[in-house]
């Protein structure tokens, strides 16, 4: 029957006083012996790495919120923001359809155009684009209601899509993306 040494599992013979691979005395009873931490094996080749990397035990990481779900939520909320500051500070102009064409999308109405609109403020032309059901058609003079910011008109949308709720909603889902994703209940990493 064959004897393994008690401390590194080699194979031993009984003639041995000293197991070949660890050295530990074969003679002494166990209460005797001191006890001895296994050497760790300098790894010789990538497998070994590799093997020996993948037996260590792991040291816990710090949990880290993932950029792209920072990007995600600051660009939510800074959105959500354009959106309200339309709806309470935003002036209301009066915007002239330049080029109307039917929504081509799988998934639009009918009746859906992608409108290209412009307006005036203190003399400077401002565009806006947006995508609007019209029942019977758009005309050559249609016009249709806007908000713009005052400081910079650039920003703006029509009156009709301005509303607070939304972007309240969306300022829930970015609190809620970091919250979990602080808490670790959302993790974009891969598992090894």
């Amino acid at each position: 029957m064959a004897k393994f040494c008690r401390y590194c599992g080699s194979q031993i013979t009984s003639e041995m006083k000293f197991c070949a691979s660890c050295g530990t005395s074969l003679t002494a009873s166990p209460a005797q012996q001191p006890v001895r931490q296994q050497p760790v094996a300098q790894p010789s080749s990538m497998h070994q790495y590799a093997t020996q990397k993948s037996t260590m035990p792991s040291v816990p990481r710090k949990h880290k919120v993932p950029a792209l779900i920072i990007f995600v939520s600051v660009l939510l909320i800074l959105v959500s923001a354009l959106s309200v500051s339309l709806s309470i500070v935003g002036n209301t102009a009066i915007a002239q359809i330049i080029d109307a064409r039917m929504d081509t999308r799988s998934d639009s109405m009918p009746d859906s155009y992608s409108v290209i609109y412009e307006f005036f403020v203190g003399g400077e032309r401002y565009t806006g684009s947006t995508t609007k059901r019209f029942q019977y058609g758009v005309r050559s003079d249609q016009t249709i209601n806007v908000r713009y910011m005052p400081l910079s008109p650039r920003f703006n949308m029509p009156a009709n899509n301005v509303n607070i709720i939304r972007p309240l909603v969306m300022v829930g889902i970015a609190i809620l993306l970091l919250v979990s994703s602080k808490k670790g209940i959302i993790t974009l990493r891969r598992k090894n």
